[in-house]
């Protein structure tokens, strides 16, 4: 099941990845006008349309790391859970195996791109999807000691 997440979940990045700039630029200034729009309502600022483009427009290159990074972590948590079905019971060899995977799925999502209207191939994004899987892993590293802390509570 996992394995089937995983390829799932690549087949997800293949797929953003593969979509001209222009569509892709329309989609991240979409979730960016939509979030300056909830910030604005949210603090009632009552901002105008050209606020709300400009606040979307300052945004929107974090936010499209930011998405980097978010699926690459997922991907990265994804395979670790998957390399567990395969034997793989050290948390370490596991972890790296994850990223290992991870790392090579950036480099050949990049180069792809590369072959993408509009898009660049880039190798500061293969660094920025890595540093997403770390992020991944160290979530689930996290979520796993604060689970063992419930399980040894709940036995006292």
């Amino acid at each position: 099941m996992w394995t089937a997440a995983v390829i799932v979940w690549m087949g997800v990045i293949f797929f953003l990845s593969a979509q001209p700039s222009e569509e892709s630029s329309d989609l991240s200034g979409s979730i960016c006008y939509f979030a300056a729009k909830a910030y604005s309502d949210l603090f009632r600022l009552h901002w105008e349309e050209a606020q709300l483009l400009s606040a979307a427009a300052v945004i929107e290159f974090p936010i499209r790391k930011a998405a980097h990074m978010t699926e690459y972590a997922v991907l990265t948590m994804l395979a670790y859970q998957a390399a567990g079905t395969y034997g793989c019971r050290k948390p370490l060899v596991r972890g790296a195996s994850a990223l290992a995977l991870a790392f090579c799925y950036a480099c050949t999502d990049e180069f792809h791109q590369r072959f993408v209207p509009g898009r660049a191939g880039m190798f500061t994004d293969v660094l920025i999807d890595t540093f997403g899987g770390c992020a991944g892993l160290f979530a689930l590293f996290l979520l796993g000691k604060i689970a063992a802390q419930i399980r040894r509570k709940r036995k006292t």
